[in-house]
């Protein structure tokens, strides 16, 4: 995933929250335009069953800001939220049905001091997105996929690599909050199949192509 044209508004961090810690930007861009942190889905494939009960995910609330920016989740599976700092923080919860969708607030849960740790469950009835954003700095959300279809949260090159994908075409689809992108890939029988998504298609305006 690629964003060459990412406006320095992007680019750059934000001011600092009440820990001192400047805002992440918008988005991570590499000096070759790869765009890390961001999901991507093939919603018409299953997540693969896990073998084993999977291991919990683990977050962090770390200099007001929630740690890592993205993440996915196994249906389920358990979620557990930690606090580093020496202050009390209340994490605001919102869901989406699909990236596409206006976020739904879910309630808030209360971190009361250095160590303290909260499980969130992951059951849904479909793919769902959860954002969580701190009370000390709300416009510095992190997000959640918790996806029964195939999920990937892009490396700090921007690339993602789904594995045992059967040959035909696949709805992909990319997001990089507020921007969603949908796009047909067909993948070959035999080989791999590369596929370059650029993000500036969907960044214009806010403008945005539902899955």
């Amino acid at each position: 995933m690629i964003w060459p044209g990412a406006p320095a508004s992007a680019r750059a961090e934000g001011p600092r929250n009440p820990c001192g810690v400047a805002r992440r930007p918008r988005a991570s861009i590499s000096t070759l335009h790869g765009v890390s942190s961001a999901f991507v889905f093939i919603t018409d494939l299953p997540a693969p069953s896990p073998k084993a009960a999977p291991a919990p995910l683990e977050l962090v609330v770390r200099d007001c800001r929630i740690d890592p920016i993205a993440s996915i989740a196994i249906a389920g599976g358990d979620v557990r939220l930690a606090s580093l700092d020496t202050r009390a923080h209340r994490v605001a919860i919102a869901s989406r049905g699909v990236p596409s969708d206006p976020a739904k607030p879910l309630g808030s849960i209360d971190l009361a001091w250095a160590g303290d740790t909260v499980s969130l469950a992951s059951t849904a009835a479909k793919p769902i997105l959860l954002e969580l954003a701190p009370d000390t700095a709300p416009d510095d959300a992190s997000w959640i996929a918790i996806a029964e279809s195939r999920a990937a949260v892009t490396d700090d090159t921007g690339a993602v690599t789904f594995k045992a994908i059967p040959a035909g075409t696949h709805h992909v689809v990319a997001w990089l909050p507020p921007i969603v992108i949908a796009q047909d890939v067909d993948v070959a029988a035999a080989g791999s199949t590369d596929v370059t998504i650029d993000l500036g298609a969907g960044a214009g305006a806010g403008a945005a192509r539902a899955p």
